[in-house]
């Protein structure tokens, strides 16, 4: 049983913003049997879990990957997440256009 998750935002976000209104997202990947307990604690935590599909999508979570260090709210993260499952490689333009314009 494989499952990746709670890697793509930063600690001081974790501490400091968990159980905001509406929730930052944190996304997870992986075994089907896995994800609900994950999901609750992702829930549990403060924080919307969202997820991107199986253990080989998490590499989508990679520390420089487009959604690694990212904050989303459940909306526009669930919308990319269905793009990236489709192959849309517009979402990564999207994505890192927004964090260079942020940076």
């Amino acid at each position: 049983m494989s499952i990746k998750a709670n890697g793509t935002l930063q600690a001081c976000v974790l501490a400091d913003e968990n159980h905001r209104q509406p929730r930052w997202v944190l996304f997870l990947s992986g075994d089907q049997a896995a994800k609900p307990a994950v999901a609750r604690l992702i829930g549990d935590a403060g924080f919307e879990p969202v997820d991107l599909g199986g253990i080989d999508d998490s590499t989508f979570q990679d520390p420089g990957s487009a959604l690694w260090n990212t904050t989303l709210e459940a909306g526009d993260a669930k919308a990319l997440a269905e793009r990236i499952r489709a192959g849309d490689a517009g979402v990564w333009r999207l994505l890192t256009n927004a964090a260079q314009d942020a940076g």
